[in-house]
Formats: C-alpha cells, structure tokens, sequence
C-alpha cells in the first residue's frame, strides 16, 4: 500500500512554493512547509503559485519593510 502512495504523489519545487500532488487534491506548500492552499487540480495550482510569484516579484522585500 505504501508503494502505491508514493507512486500517486509528485512533488516539483518552484521557488519558494512546493507543490505535491495527490490523488484527491494538489496542495501548496510555503518555504516552511506550512499548507498554504489545496486546490482540485494541478492546473490551479500552478495558477495560484504563478500569481503568489508574480505579486511577491513586483511588491518585493524592499517595499514591504519601506511601507511603499
């Protein structure tokens, strides 16, 4: 049974997010490993990290500690 439960699971680091697959749901990880969001497809997945991306890219590091 633990085979088949790894066979169903894929993990793929993109950035800071971590996406893992399973069969009912794909669920994204933040850099702590805390659940940030379960979606039913892996299409939204990657949806929702290309946006978390794009908004953390364009606010970045510097702007939040300014307050800008």
């Amino acid at each position: 049974m633990r085979d088949v439960l790894q066979q169903s699971i894929t993990i793929m680091n993109v950035k800071e997010y971590q996406k893992v697959i399973y069969p009912s749901e794909v669920v994204v990880y933040d850099s702590s490993g805390r659940r940030v969001v379960a979606c039913p497809t892996e299409q939204e997945a990657d949806e929702y990290i290309e946006e978390k991306v794009k908004w953390n890219m364009k606010v970045g590091t510097s702007d939040l500690l300014s307050g800008s």
